[in-house]
């Protein structure tokens, strides 16, 4: 089997051993200011800008108010390009995002094809995302990483995620399949449901400006309501790897090809790991 990829001699590790062992045990870390100076971050800002001043011509990120007054098909059209712009893609594969993820236990990290910039309107609650994981949406190596990178402040105004700590040791939650014509692509909770709702108290987790999170993508989280006035703007970026046992014998079924209920071994690695 191939060797994995490993830190140039000499470099600074990504995370610290406090960090590693934080991630392992709840299956998420805040990565407090990582990006703030990141070329790739403040590059997909710059950028995300000139496109929607495409739409809006004095728009920017601190002040939303030209886009909120957009018409509503104008607002859709804009927000259908965002994952398309060059810039995501770039951030996707920063050495430094790749550099966490291969800390993070990903030997040879690929890049999925789900990333995305959000746009969640105020109050705009039927678009949000209840109790998941992102590898039953998603499909990816069983220790796939999503970094969720908000690009404002978050908190108890304009929301964020929620997440139960300690979830993604129980591999795949029980869910079910209940929209029959569902295709790969891009799935939604219309799709795919949970069967069981968490018992365990919930974290909601406050962002900065420049803060990164990452979680391992069989971790429950869920989205919440932005109360503000504002959008709140945020980058899901996600990483497999294809270095995982499980995800080889598999030939690498990925998201943008297959679906849950077409094979089977996120059961199988849940079936040999047993109870946490």
């Amino acid at each position: 089997m191939p060797q994995p990829f490993m830190k140039p001699a000499g470099q600074e590790p990504a995370v610290t051993p406090t960090q590693l062992a934080e991630f392992n045990q709840n299956g998420y870390l805040v990565l407090r200011g990582a990006l703030k100076n990141e070329p790739g971050f403040t590059n997909l800002i710059d950028e995300l800008e000139r496109y929607a001043q495409t739409f809006a011509a004095d728009f920017k990120l601190s002040r939303p108010e030209s886009v909120l007054s957009l018409a509503l098909e104008q607002r859709r059209t804009l927000y259908c390009g965002l994952r398309y712009l060059p810039s995501l893609y770039r951030l996707v594969s920063d050495p430094a995002l790749l550099s966490v993820s291969r800390a993070l236990g990903l030997g040879f990290p690929g890049i999925e094809l789900f990333n995305n910039i959000r746009m969640d309107l105020p109050g705009e609650d039927r678009y949000l995302f209840q109790w998941h994981q992102d590898i039953s949406y998603n499909l990816g190596s069983v220790n796939g990483l999503t970094y969720w990178v908000p690009l404002s402040k978050t908190g108890p105004d304009h929301g964020g995620i929620e997440v139960i700590p300690g979830s993604h040791k129980r591999g795949l939650w029980p869910c079910k399949v209940v929209n029959p014509d569902h295709k790969a692509g891009l799935l939604s909770t219309r799709d795919i449901v949970i069967t069981e709702e968490p018992q365990s108290p919930p974290t909601a987790i406050e962002t900065e400006f420049g803060d990164a999170v990452v979680f391992s993508q069989r971790l429950l989280h869920r989205s919440l309501s932005n109360r503000s006035d504002d959008i709140r703007w945020t980058v899901q970026i996600r990483h497999t790897d294809f270095m995982e046992p499980y995800f080889r014998r598999a030939s690498f079924p990925m998201g943008d090809t297959m679906t849950l209920d077409k094979t089977t071994y996120l059961q199988e690695w849940t079936d040999d790991q047993g109870e946490p």
